[in-house]
């Protein structure tokens, strides 16, 4: 638009203005007239307002799934949330309470108790603001509770009213949610405890059984694994020394003769010395060995040469010497 196009155009306002004038100056006092009678003939009304914190859970609904109320809440709205704490909170029961208590509209005698709790509930309003400077603030957890009456003593009364409603009712959820809690933890703990004690008479009976197969039994094995080590190597020094002790004695054997009888006691004490070597032989060799087969054909013969066979042969033994030393 061109410096001349708006030079004409701010004339042309000019000239419409000083045209219709009257048009405005009628209209304007008119308007400031009618306001100031309404000022002066409507009744003044005073709010009473005040705030409140909106409190969590006492208890996570992590850690207790039963009192799942308060997260499903959480999950509304701000301006749902408070309305469905208004409709929970003001309910005609309550309000009339309230009324009984402070009476709103001390000149309507005309209205009942019900009635005068249906205008507390009309004139009261809820919304979300900032809790320190009491603005209106989109999804904050503090709301405002703002009550509107011709008195200010009255609205007074009858907000801080209000006020200790919304806290008594914030208190009895909060310890029925307790109360819940308690219980749900509670059966949660009685549930674990008689885990705990089918989970004991299972490790016992598994230590009853494989007790000595536990890491915790490692001590004890590898030194009962050592005293077994420890007794095993007496018994076998022991065994090897009644071995010694029993080749001694069948060599000994071998050189008497169990009957002092000269006649008999030559081949007797034959046969007894080759039994001695026999069994000496049969300690350092195998049964197929020449040495082993050699004395056994030599304890036949001899056994064959004097009548009688290892079976049969039944001979007193009256030498002292041959006494002694089996005994």
């Amino acid at each position: 638009m061109s410096a001349a196009e708006s030079s004409g155009s701010m004339r042309e306002y000019a000239g419409l203005i000083r045209r219709r004038w009257h048009i405005p100056a009628l209209v304007v006092p008119a308007i400031v007239m009618v306001g100031m009678v309404a000022a002066f003939i409507l009744p003044a009304k005073y709010r009473a307002t005040g705030a409140l914190m909106q409190e969590g859970a006492a208890v996570s609904p992590d850690l207790v799934r039963g009192a799942d109320s308060g997260e499903k809440e959480a999950t509304l709205a701000s301006a749902e949330r408070i309305e469905l704490l208004r409709r929970r909170v003001m309910k005609p029961a309550s309000l009339s309470e309230l009324v009984k208590q402070v009476d709103p509209y001390p000149d309507r005698s005309d209205l009942s108790a019900e009635e005068k709790a249906a205008l507390i509930a009309e004139n009261t309003s809820l919304e979300p603001v900032n809790p320190v400077t009491f603005e209106r603030a989109k999804g904050s957890t503090a709301f405002a509770v703002h009550y509107l009456n011709p008195d200010p003593k009255v609205a007074a009364e009858v907000g801080k009213a209000l006020l200790n409603l919304y806290v008594s009712y914030n208190s009895r959820v909060r310890t029925e949610q307790a109360a819940e809690a308690t219980r749900f933890l509670r059966e949660q703990a009685s549930q674990l405890e008689e885990s705990m004690v089918g989970i004991e008479r299972k490790l016992a009976q598994f230590k009853s059984k494989y007790g000595d197969a536990l890491p915790t039994s490692e001590g004890r094995n590898l030194m009962g694994a050592d005293r077994s080590r420890r007794d095993l190597e007496d018994v076998q020094r022991r065994l090897l020394a009644a071995e010694e002790k029993e080749s001694l004695l069948r060599v000994q054997i071998s050189e008497l003769s169990p009957s002092l009888a000269s006649a008999v006691g030559n081949w007797r004490t034959e046969l007894t010395k080759l039994k001695g070597e026999l069994a000496l032989a049969e300690q350092k060799y195998t049964p197929d060995h020449p040495d082993v087969k050699r004395l056994r054909r030599a304890i036949a013969e001899l056994t064959a040469k004097g009548g009688l066979s290892d079976r049969e042969q039944v001979t007193t033994a009256d030498n002292p010497e041959y006494l002694r030393v089996i005994s």
